[in-house]
Formats: C-alpha cells, sequence, structure tokens
C-alpha cells in the first residue's frame, strides 16, 4: 500500500466525509460499512498470542504526524519511548484511550486483523492473555470502495 501525507484541505475537499478504511487481499474496505455486518457476528474470546504477528515490524497500519509508516511494533519496542515522540501523540492516545471491551475484527481465511490495531497494541501492552474479537468468514462485496493496483504495498490493515 502507498502511504501518502495528506494535503491540507482545498475548496473542492472542504465539507467531504472522510472514511476510515481497510485492505484485505486487493481489495480495500469501508469499515463504517463493514460495522453493520460485525453487529450480526458473535463475539470470541481468542488468545492473544494467536495474533504476535499482527503486531510484528513488518507490519505498518498507520501514519504517523510526519507522514512516516507505524505500527504496533514501533510502539511496543519502548512504550517510554514512543510516549515521548510528538509525531506519534494521537496514535499514542488512541492507544491510551483503547475500550477493549469493543472486539477487534478479524478476516478468518488470512488471521489478519481488520479493525482494532489499537485495542490489539492496547491489550499487548497490558499484558492480557486474551482479546475479545468479531470473526468474518466472508466480507461483502458492498463494502468495497476500491481494489489495489498491482505494486502496492501489501499492509495488512
Amino acid at each position: 500500500m502507498r502511504f501518502m501525507r495528506p494535503e491540507a484541505p482545498d475548496e473542492t475537499s472542504l465539507g467531504k466525509k472522510h472514511i476510515e478504511t481497510t485492505a484485505v487481499g486487493d481489495k480495500i474496505y469501508d469499515v463504517e460499512k463493514l460495522n453493520q455486518f460485525a453487529e450480526a457476528l458473535p463475539e470470541e474470546t481468542l488468545p492473544l498470542d494467536s495474533f504476535t504477528e499482527a503486531i510484528d515490524e513488518d507490519h505498518t497500519y498507520w501514519i504517523d504526524q510526519e507522514g512516516n509508516p507505524l505500527g504496533p511494533a514501533d510502539i511496543l519496542r519502548d512504550w517510554q519511548r514512543a510516549q515521548e515522540n510528538p509525531a506519534w501523540a494521537e496514535h499514542i492516545a488512541i492507544i491510551r484511550g483503547a475500550n477493549l471491551n469493543r472486539p477487534i475484527w478479524i478476516h478468518k481465511e488470512s488471521r489478519q486483523v481488520i479493525n482494532g490495531v489499537h485495542r490489539l497494541t492496547r491489550a499487548f501492552l497490558d499484558g492480557l492473555p486474551e482479546i475479545k474479537a468479531k470473526v468474518f468468514e466472508n466480507l461483502p462485496d458492498s463494502a468495497i470502495v476500491s481494489r489495489r493496483e498491482p505494486g502496492d504495498r501489501d499492509n495488512p490493515a
């Protein structure tokens, strides 16, 4: 997936709603549309250690304030230093306030976290043995907003 710095809004983009997306395979999904389907899924409790790959060095999910890729491994490596990094302040605040009563979302086939990486990071910081999850067997085509181009960096979410 390509990472791009956000541009300053111009008058044509003012008033347009930003949508949160997640990528699975070659498809990019609207998280808000997926939420409608997630509500109908049963909640499961899964062992946290089954998600260690999702937080490894190869997985970046976010962009920091300087436009650089950022992932849980960067933050978990040194929590104290991470809290002092102004470029990461937004993500640190989200992790601190993460509601672990809200389940993360998992794509069953790939075991990919498709929503809730801040919550997952918080669970690892807290040393929890388990995390609540909703597991998607399939992702609905009605939630697809676009497809990845060949050569885009493979990013789990």
